[in-house]
């Protein structure tokens, strides 16, 4: 899995935002799969909790095409709590919003969106990150940097066959 995005989320207290509807995390896909394609995770900056707004989810519904009607969504939400500093981790297509903050303070967090590599990134990271960043393999790996789409069908077979040899280890 690679980094597809990452955004920060600030829920305001006592003022609706777009993150107070029911969505998922792969905007505009609303097909299943048997396997999980991407998976959030959910970095609690602030406490989550009913009164600061704590996310709500639609148990099982990443297994369903169409968001339910409103009275079922109403039966079913559940309330995830965590603390401050805790991730939430969850399969990107579950229907999940932000609940109603009536705290009196801004609830914040940060959104990781990690996917299949076929995923296109919401931005791309292997243009936005030096060279020099990128000496970690496994942190490249992560980032997407050899995901990143090729420049050039000829760039596309040369790291095409650069990721052959290196694995063969032929010269």
């Amino acid at each position: 899995m690679v980094l597809l995005q990452q955004t920060g989320v600030i829920n305001p207290s006592r003022a609706e935002h777009t993150q107070n509807a029911y969505h998922r995390d792969l905007p505009y896909q609303h097909f299943v799969s048997s396997r999980p394609l991407a998976i959030g995770a959910l970095l609690c900056i602030d406490a989550f909790r009913p009164s600061t707004g704590a996310t709500m989810v639609l148990p099982g519904s990443h297994g369903v095409e169409p968001l339910p009607a409103e009275a079922v969504t109403n039966k079913l939400e559940v309330a995830v709590e965590a603390p401050a500093g805790s991730f939430i981790v969850f399969d990107a297509m579950l229907f999940h919003r932000a609940g109603h903050n009536v705290s009196g303070v801004p609830r914040r967090a940060v959104n990781h969106v990690y996917g299949l590599p076929i995923l296109a990134q919401q931005v791309s990271i292997a243009a936005l990150v030096p060279e020099a960043c990128a000496m970690d393999p496994a942190m490249a790996k992560l980032l997407g940097l050899d995901a990143a789409p090729a420049a050039s069908v000829l760039a596309w077979r040369e790291r095409r066959l650069e990721r052959a040899v290196s694995r063969t280890g032929a010269e």
